[in-house]
């Protein structure tokens, strides 16, 4: 997620190319990827084995290397499923695909393992990077070429088309992936994003209840849903159901941080709850510290005390609370700014505003609480 390890070698070559289409990605930093931002919600994969005949010989184990690819290529597949960002694990996932990919380069299965890996690798808090999107396109592209009817590899695309706005293309490869027999929660997952893409919220928060009634045996899925019913509800001002969701998907993935860091940002910026926003922060970071969290907790913390009465911020416990958001984020005039800008954090500027230096007085060296009304020195 953040300063992650270098890619694996890029697969493929100039036969596949890459299309157009892929070079119409933003010129950006980052490419948003569906969902909150910071959230990586990831389509699912399911990387089963190919189905034996019945009656057939079941091996004991990998025999061709195209077999001990696909066998490498699941177990890294488990491990992206767990790893929420998180670096070890991404690290381990990254040295089960170089030995399928070792084991045989033109397995297609492993190539769309390695895209999701890819995509993985070069997301952060404002979407995919360019590099990771081009990258991820290109080895789903390869693997198609190698096998067109890997549905699982068009339901992958399709998300990555939905991630830098090519609505048209990633429409046509969930069409591809169902009259293939794709039928499984992923495609109304990518088609609710679709339906946000094009600002149709409603019609998105009805699939993805749908995931939840249709496929409630599928712990990932139900997590994904939950993860944008959330989201959902928090735009429309439903505290409970929001949170109802939020401990939905905390429950079943108890391990990973963004339920709780996107919960934390969402009390913090639509709902003005300072106290709440902190705790969610602090469980985030207890999982992994990432900026995003950081950021939240710091913004938090400058709330919770700048919404006290200026004689009370001097006591001990709102002096703690300033500067540990100051260690978090030392810049105030940063804070004053996102302060003016969202209503729930007003207080902030205010209080900031109000620390400004007196007319005549020299502020203390390095002392960023000195802010004057307009946000300068």
């Amino acid at each position: 997620m953040q300063g992650l390890i270098a890619l694996v070698a890029c697969l493929g070559g100039a036969a596949f190319g890459l299309a157009a289409a892929m070079l119409t990605a933003k010129p950006t930093e980052a490419v948003a990827p569906v969902g909150f931002p910071g959230n990586p919600v990831y389509p699912g994969f399911e990387a089963q084995a190919p189905e034996t005949p019945a009656g057939s010989h079941v091996p004991a184990g990998p025999r061709t290397p195209a077999e001990r690819a696909a066998a490498l290529a699941m177990e890294a597949n488990d491990i992206l499923d767990d790893a929420h960002g998180r670096k070890p694990l991404l690290d381990q996932a990254r040295i089960k695909l170089r030995a399928a990919s070792t084991a045989d380069p033109d397995e297609p299965l492993t190539l769309v393992v390695q895209a999701r890996w890819q995509l993985m690798m070069g997301q952060g808090a404002g979407g995919y990077s360019r590099d990771a999107a081009i990258r991820a396109e290109h080895t789903i592209t390869r693997a198609l070429a190698l096998d067109p009817k890997l549905a699982r590899a068009y339901v992958l695309r399709a998300h990555l088309y939905t991630a830098t706005d090519r609505i048209a293309l990633a429409k046509a490869d969930l069409a591809s992936a169902e009259a293939l027999g794709y039928d499984r929660p992923w495609l109304l997952t990518n088609r609710a994003a679709i339906h946000e893409r094009e600002g149709q919220h409603d019609q998105a928060a009805a699939l993805y209840r749908r995931v939840i009634d249709q496929f409630g045996d599928d712990p990932s899925a139900v997590a994904a849903a939950s993860s944008n019913l959330r989201a959902y509800h928090a735009r429309r001002g439903e505290k409970d159901k929001a949170e109802g969701y939020y401990r939905q998907q905390a429950e079943l993935e108890p391990g990973n941080p963004w339920p709780h860091g996107n919960w934390a940002h969402e009390l913090l910026y639509q709902f003005g709850d300072a106290e709440a926003a902190i705790g969610r922060a602090r469980q985030a970071l207890v999982r992994m510290d990432y900026p995003q969290a950081r950021r939240t907790l710091a913004l938090a913390l400058y709330l919770k005390w700048a919404e006290l009465p200026p004689e009370e911020r001097r006591q001990a416990e709102p002096q703690f609370n300033l500067e540990e958001a100051r260690r978090l984020m030392p810049d105030t005039r940063v804070a004053a700014q996102i302060g003016r800008e969202n209503r729930m954090l007003a207080p902030i500027a205010v209080a900031l505003a109000s620390g400004a230096r007196p007319q005549n007085q020299t502020a203390p060296q390095g002392d960023s609480l000195w802010v004057r009304a307009g946000g300068r020195r």
